[in-house]
């Protein structure tokens, strides 16, 4: 978001991420997938979205 924060708690639900976000009255689950580095997690869409760890 342009360099904005929003901040947020989250809860690992062991296939899924809840994220609340501060101010949100309702928080959004999503689903994961780790498959060696690289972190697959569903969109709104049902998209998912890759983000490769970097150590």
């Amino acid at each position: 978001m342009s360099g904005a924060e929003k901040h947020f708690t989250y809860t690992d639900n062991g296939d899924s991420v809840t994220v609340h976000y501060t101010n949100d009255l309702l928080p959004s689950t999503f689903g994961y997938v780790i498959d060696g580095d690289l972190l697959l997690i569903e969109d709104s869409f049902g998209n998912r979205v890759k983000y490769k760890r970097h150590c």
